[in-house]
């Protein structure tokens, strides 16, 4: 039997939680940050995300944006929220940003924006 599996993100930094709160915005997601329990014993406040690819969006922003800061949970099924410990796994789309910004490619596309 297949778990639904839930996403949550929790913003460390308040830059985190208006960038958050903007792409749930965007997206018409009726979404708010709720403290809630986590297996921890802690009060946290999530953003509940509607699908594992919005996760996957602030996981790629992060690589290229060192500045958004946060932490991703889980809860499976109706189960007690955990956090995520695969959260620094290197995906496809970590090795090709890495590659892009190692060979100045983001600088070149910057000057011609500029100079544009």
């Amino acid at each position: 039997m297949r778990k639904n599996t839930t996403w949550f993100l929790e913003p460390l930094d308040a830059a985190t939680n208006k960038r958050i709160a903007e792409y749930l915005v965007e997206k018409c997601a009726d979404s708010e940050a709720r403290s809630v329990p986590c297996d921890d014993g802690k009060m946290h406040s999530l953003w509940m995300m509607s699908a594992y690819k919005d996760v996957g969006h602030f996981e790629r922003s992060r690589i290229v944006d060192q500045t958004l800061k946060f932490e991703i949970w889980a809860r499976e099924g109706s189960g007690i929220i955990r956090k995520w410990g695969f959260e620094h796994r290197i995906s496809r789309a970590h090795t090709v940003v890495k590659r892009f910004i190692r060979r100045g490619r983001h600088l070149k596309a910057k000057k011609a924006l500029q100079s544009a």
